[in-house]
């Protein structure tokens, strides 16, 4: 990780479809917070940085991202 983050500060999860999502440090319960933001059908990359929460959904800004 860069930016001086730990795993502690910056948690991620990224839903590519419908099936299991890709996820980051602590699986099981940053998957259960990601999943409330998250639409049927929809790419979604959730993450949390320094106690808060972000959401991307801009499937342009995904593909280039990820």
């Amino acid at each position: 990780m860069t930016g001086g983050h730990n795993d502690r500060d910056l948690n991620y999860v990224y839903f590519r479809d419908d099936k299991q999502p890709v996820d980051g440090p602590e699986p099981n319960k940053d998957i259960e917070r990601a999943r409330r933001f998250k639409q049927p059908g929809e790419q979604l990359l959730w993450f949390r940085d320094g106690g808060q929460d972000y959401v991307i959904r801009d499937p342009a800004t995904l593909k280039s991202s990820i």
